[in-house]
């Protein structure tokens, strides 16, 4: 069923008033599930600490010292699923690689490895999955805003790959080429703070924040992710989105085995389509709570 004009819808039981915009159909309430396809255009800033045997290694800015990539381009997806007015269920995805190369100027330790002042080669590569679940302490037919808990999985593979100062079998140091490599898995939970306003019943805003500061244990760990956006319904089920994406993780993990240290700062613009399914009548009050 298509949009209704924005401006072609009288104010009904009150004559002569101008009419005002059908705001009952804006998909960000009507909508039970939808989807968006697009590419996510990410700048970094990288750091990362990894150890051995309880002793933490250098502390390495992979782009500024071993020529990481700093911008990359990546695909991504996201989707989402209303039960009901209030409650709500999110997904997304995304992975890439990236690789470096450089002649290194100092020495460095990594996985108790000593690198030494030579050619040296470094990858990142990530994946991201994101799985929360919503809650709308606000809907009506103009927006909607709420909280919510939700789960960033970040996987990361990272190594290193040149000459480095190895004890031989005689106890004496020699130079050898050596690879290695640390594969981390970090799920970090969040709490989400949300708000989507139509601001015309085709043109919708956007706002999130996921956050956590949280020592347990051997973890201590702060997440600050906000993304703020907009998207345009040129049909009922067809949208283009725009919006602005930063992402700051520091972690630190004391393991007496392997313990490491990273903070990853990510920023950039995501750019897609939106497919939108399952239209519910949308409240009917404008402005009120529903129950």
């Amino acid at each position: 069923m298509p949009y209704e004009a924005e401006d072609s819808v009288p104010d009904q039981g009150s004559p002569g008033k101008p009419s005002r915009p059908d705001y009952s159909r804006a998909p960000i309430l009507t909508d039970r599930w939808g989807f968006s396809l697009g590419g996510f255009l990410i700048d970094f800033e990288t750091d990362a600490a990894v150890g051995s045997g309880g002793l933490l290694g250098s502390f390495i800015r992979f782009e500024e010292k071993l020529g990481l990539d700093e911008d990359k381009s990546v695909f991504r997806v996201d989707g989402f699923y209303r039960f009901n007015h209030r409650h709500g269920f999110e997904v997304g995805y995304w992975q890439l690689k990236r690789d470096g190369h450089t002649f290194l100027e100092e020495e460095i330790d990594f996985e108790g490895i000593t690198y030494i002042s030579a050619d040296i080669r470094s990858r990142w590569d990530t994946s991201w999955l994101k799985l929360a679940w919503r809650f709308a302490l606000i809907n009506s037919e103009r927006g909607e805003a709420g909280i919510g808990v939700g789960l960033n999985t970040y996987d990361w593979d990272l190594g290193l790959k040149g000459e480095a100062l190895i004890e031989g079998d005689d106890g004496q140091q020699k130079i050898e080429t050596v690879v290695t490599s640390s594969h981390i898995i970090a799920p970090i939970p969040s709490m989400t703070l949300f708000l989507n306003y139509a601001v015309t019943p085709r043109l919708l805003f956007r706002v999130r924040a996921d956050l956590l500061d949280l020592k347990v244990g051997d973890f201590d760990g702060k997440v600050l992710d906000m993304q703020a956006g907009v998207e345009w319904y040129f049909t009922h089920r067809v949208g283009l989105g725009a919006s602005y994406n930063s992402t700051e993780i520091n972690l630190k993990v004391n393991d007496e085995d392997n313990p490491y240290r990273i903070d990853y700062d990510q920023s950039g613009i995501y750019v897609y389509m939106s497919f939108v399914f399952g239209r519910r009548p949308a409240p009917s009050i404008s402005g009120a709570v529903q129950p």
